[in-house]
């Protein structure tokens, strides 16, 4: 399992971030490689996550058009800014980032690239902070993670007077050269107008992150800010103030009462965003984080929710993710891990035309062992793509739309992240889903992403098909930070284009990436195809031990099946071999975006019974035979038959052992005998009857005599003798001529003694004498 840390005590953040870019001057980081935590495997995960993790078809026709560069990769690394916004009313589609490399100014200047027709044609890096160029602003150092959006006056239908606001966080002398202060950025789209603010919340040089910016129906915009302290945090509304054509802000403030583990506040901060529905009306603050109250601590969204435009705020109840059953399919347990606790990474929000709050968050399993560390440091292998939504806390429901194993790597010091963007229509009728993953099949880390999309239709309940947009592109395998707009364009017919831009980076982390904006990844209302419940059935045929599975199921694009005997597997028609007869319950489990279902019925196996063959006479005398033969596979005992030859009736034993003694037999007389073998309660065939006669006995009244196996030899054989006299006992052979060829004296207290003739093949007869007895028994060497 790989360690995942989660740096989220406020200081440290903050000095991580710090050292990140500090190293920008100094590092000459390598390029992509390995996280340097190791992983180890988990039991159980493979097996049932044998099928791709995202099942996905390609989209032909897109167009990926090179738009701004930046000096560096430290631009578009956060989930929750939202760095791409367009203006559907008008076909406009901005994106911001850190200047252009070789841009006055250096790294930490920021500036926008525009399209007017819809992300066809470009203007690219147009500053939005010449003060700060010019070294103007000496309370700031630079800014980092912007966030933009558009507003537009209303009745206006002149792009050129639709005004960009960008909001993010600079770094702040005051602050040791760390995170404090802010920039608020205002102009309109000709440049008029340009309001370049730098400032800190109180002045208390505590401002980090933001996430979530955007415009709503009513004018208002609104995004969610981070301090560094972390005790706290904000929504900010933005008003747009006519005489000044500028922006006003106001902030509320929430504190919640975070979990401290081992002295850290628990909350992913930077991890949030603020989202309203379209009318601006009902609204959602979510961060990730951890309240002490919270029955499960575990990183989680603490959401507070308005229904009056942001003018009052009610924080939603904490849930028991645990038992949410979408958990339980997806967060996969381990031998000494204890219970699984979902772990939330990142998360995305918007609000539905309902006034459904939806979020896409990248979640890992992590567990009751790991208590003993902090909340922050988890170990997991396993990533799950999950769409959640609720209306007040209570009635979350959701589904996966995919997975990853991948350990985790590197671009120099930048992690590459598996984005999870969540986008609607204007009406909020539609939702669109953006993450990028590398698939296990095709790379052994997180090194090689493709960026895929898919959308769900609200009032329907119905998704488009998963699309992988970068496979069979000149990008494949290059979709790295992928980053989306709030809401789509819509040309008022049924189509929705969403805005998407994503970066190419360079040889290192220090390197300037190249962003590339992704024309034409669009959907219809025809792609929103109502779903079938899934319905599971299946038939099977049985070969033995072999059963063959034939897949009867509807509507269902993935498949589980459990065998019933410890083995499972998610093949559409699979063929499973039992090791053992028997009863066997299995089920299959039938999948599609909108359902789950079950079928299960007993399979019976019966393994192909063989009776033991050949049968080999071990040993023969004038009052018993043994019997012996080779292990049948499934046979869980054997039974013999045996009877004097001319007779009808037969006498039985059973054993489980691989041999048989008759005994109380007549010497001199020829015995038939057969056997079979039972599997599972059921007989095989009887073995062919096969005969032997027992030996006669000579001057003994003894019934214990002795007897030598095994018969035929090829020149070896034993004497047996089940009553040892304690004698001597003499043993000759005499050949077909009636001439003594070998004789031995033998200890007559053994009770089985070797004789090691070296006699040629032939027919012989052994004389056994003692004080008791004389015998003669024939003899058979190959």
């Amino acid at each position: 399992m790989k360690p995942h840390i989660t740096l989220s005590l406020l200081a440290a953040v903050s000095c991580w971030f710090s050292s990140v870019h500090a190293q920008e001057v100094q590092n000459s980081s390598p390029a992509i490689g390995v996280s340097p935590l190791q992983s180890e495997s988990r039991s159980g995960v493979l097996e049932l996550m044998a099928q791709p993790e995202q099942s996905s078809s390609t989209r032909t026709g897109l167009e990926f058009i090179p738009i701004g560069t930046a000096y560096n990769l430290y631009t578009t690394l956060n989930n929750s800014p939202s760095q791409v916004a367009c203006l559907p009313e008008l076909n406009t589609v901005v994106f911001i980032h850190r200047h252009n490399a070789g841009t006055t100014g250096g790294s930490g200047g920021l500036s926008f690239d525009s399209s007017t027709d819809g992300g066809a044609t470009w203007t690219i890096n147009q500053s939005l902070t010449p003060s700060y160029n010019a070294g103007a602003e000496p309370e700031v150092i630079g800014g980092r993670y912007p966030s933009i959006t558009l507003w537009n006056p209303p009745g206006n239908t002149l792009t050129d007077n639709v005004f960009v606001l960008a909001h993010g966080p600079e770094l702040d002398p005051a602050a040791g050269g760390s995170w404090g202060s802010s920039f608020h950025i205002s102009t309109a789209m000709d440049m008029d107008y340009l309001n370049e603010t730098y400032y800190s919340t109180d002045d208390a040089h505590e401002d980090y992150l933001t996430g979530g910016l955007m415009t709503y129906n009513d004018g208002s915009i609104w995004d969610l800010k981070t301090f560094v302290s972390g005790n706290y945090f904000s929504t900010v509304k933005h008003v747009f103030h006519p005489p000044s054509k500028t922006f006003i802000r106001n902030e509320h403030v929430f504190e919640p009462d975070w979990y401290v583990s081992d002295g850290e506040l628990v909350v992913a901060n930077g991890e949030g965003e603020t989202s309203f529905d379209p009318t601006g009306t009902i609204g959602y603050a979510v961060l990730l984080g951890c309240l002490s109250d919270d029955v499960v601590k575990t990183m989680a969204p603490v959401i507070y929710k308005t229904t009056d435009a942001g003018a009052t705020w009610n924080q939603l109840p904490s849930f028991d993710w645990t038992a949410m059953p979408l958990m339980e399919e997806w967060m996969f347990a381990t031998v000494d891990a204890g219970e699984y606790i979902p772990y939330f990474e990142q998360v995305s929000a918007t609000v539905d035309v309902t006034g459904r709050l939806h979020i896409f968050s990248e979640v890992f399993s992590r567990y009751t062992s790991n208590y003993a560390d902090s909340i922050m440091f988890i170990y997991s292998n396993s990533n799950v793509f999950l769409h959640l939504s609720t209306s007040d806390g209570t009635d979350w429901q959701g589904e996966a739309l995919g997975y990853t194993t991948l350990d985790k790597a590197f671009i120099g010091s930048a992690e590459i992240q598996n984005q999870t963007q969540i986008s609607r229509t204007p009406d909020g009728s539609k939702l669109f889903f953006c993450w990028n993953v590398s698939d296990s099949l095709m790379a052994y880390v997180n090194d090689r992403p493709n960026i895929y999309v898919k959308g769900y239709d609200v009032v329907s309940n119905t998704f488009t098909e998963t699309v992988n947009l970068t496979m069979g592109t000149a990008f494949v395998f290059d979709g790295f930070f992928p980053t989306t707009a709030g809401v789509t364009l819509d040309n008022g017919f049924g189509e929705y284009e969403l805005p998407i831009v994503f970066a190419v980076p360079g040889a290192t982390d220090l390197s300037p990436p190249q962003f590339y904006y992704i024309d034409g990844v669009t959907f219809t209302d025809a792609d929103f195809v109502p779903a079938e419940p899934a319905t599971a059935a299946f038939t099977y045929f049985v070969d033995g031990p072999t059963v063959l599975f034939n897949n009867n199921s509807l509507f269902a694009d993935t498949y589980a099946w459990d065998f019933g005997d410890g083995y499972s597997s998610t093949i559409e028609d699979p063929v499973h071999t039992y090791a053992v007869p028997g009863v066997y319950n299995v089920c299959l489990t039938a999948s599609n975006d909108l359902s789950t279902d079950e079928f299960c019925q007993d399979v019976t196996v019966v393994l192909d019974c063989e009776p033991p063959s050949p049968l080999v006479v071990l040993l023969v005398s004038s009052n018993q035979i043994r019997l012996g033969w080779s292990e049948v596979p499934g046979a869980d005992y054997y039974q013999v038959q045996y009877r004097q030859a001319g007779t009808a009736a037969w006498s039985k034993k059973t054993t489980i052992t691989l041999n048989v003694k008759l005994t109380g037999l007549t010497p001199g007389t020829t015995y038939e005998y057969r056997a079979r073998s039972n599997c599972a309660g059921s007989f095989s065939s009887y073995s062919p009857i096969e005969s032997v006669a027992t030996t006669m006995r000579l001057g003994s009244t003894d019934p214990a005599d002795p007897a030598i196996y095994p018969n035929p030899t090829t020149g070896s054989f034993y004497i047996q003798t089940p009553q040892s006299s304690g004698s001597e006992l003499t043993v000759r052979v005499v050949d077909m001529a009636g001439s003594v060829v070998f004789e031995q004296v033998c200890d007559g207290s053994e009770e089985e003694i070797l004789v090691e003739t070296g006699l040629p093949s032939g027919m012989y007869l052994v004389q056994l004498r003692s004080a008791q007895s004389c015998q003669e028994i024939r003899l058979i060497i190959q």
